[in-house]
């Protein structure tokens, strides 16, 4: 637990495993910066844990790098990183950034682009909010208003081309008398 540290000075490290470690704070931008011979094949797995930032562009230093980082609150990546061609096994070459991590409100099973295809966009309008996603959910569905909720499903199950939405996401409008909904008045 606690903050990612540098490992700046480790020439010869050519894999690094610390996933599910609870780290926090940012990707340092001196990460792996002492590695000696920058065109190897790097590895290093940071997935689940608790960072966040952006991915910072200092590891474009590194000519083939695997970096594997969903599961964190990851808000940017660098955009010098996008076209290296041969990060994420070649995957960079024609998926660029998306092969890194999946952008928010778009998800894969693995958080990034790869063989398998490309990042999905989140059906509902509010999706993953950070890069990464490996699902699309709008959250968790208690901190949300019946209001909130409803305006989900309506974006959600294309509400715009609904036979009748007569009062749907009109703020003066009572959610009771949207169309088809009916509200329990007794309070219980």
């Amino acid at each position: 637990t606690g903050p990612l540290p540098a490992f700046d000075e480790l020439p010869n490290l050519k894999e690094l495993f610390l996933g599910l470690n609870q780290l926090t704070g940012t990707i340092p931008a001196t990460f792996l910066k002492g590695i000696a011979v920058k065109s190897s094949d790097i590895r290093v797995d940071l997935t689940l844990n608790n960072l966040e930032g952006t991915v910072p562009a200092t590891l474009k230093a590194f000519d083939s790098m695997n970096i594997f980082l969903t599961g964190n609150k990851i808000t940017g990546i660098a955009n010098e990183l996008c076209s290296k061609q041969d990060w994420m096994y070649g995957n960079v070459a024609g998926e660029e950034c998306d092969a890194i991590l999946c952008p928010p409100s778009t998800y894969h099973a693995n958080g990034r682009a790869d063989e398998s295809g490309p990042c999905v966009p989140c059906a509902f309008a509010y999706g993953s909010e950070y890069y990464g996603g490996l699902e699309c959910y709008p959250g968790q569905v208690e901190e949300y208003t019946d209001r909130e909720i409803l305006r989900l499903f309506y974006q959600a199950t294309g509400g715009d081309n609904w036979i009748n939405n007569d009062g749907w996401m009109d703020d003066e409008v009572s959610i009771c008398d949207w169309y088809g909904v009916t509200c329990d008045t007794r309070g219980g």
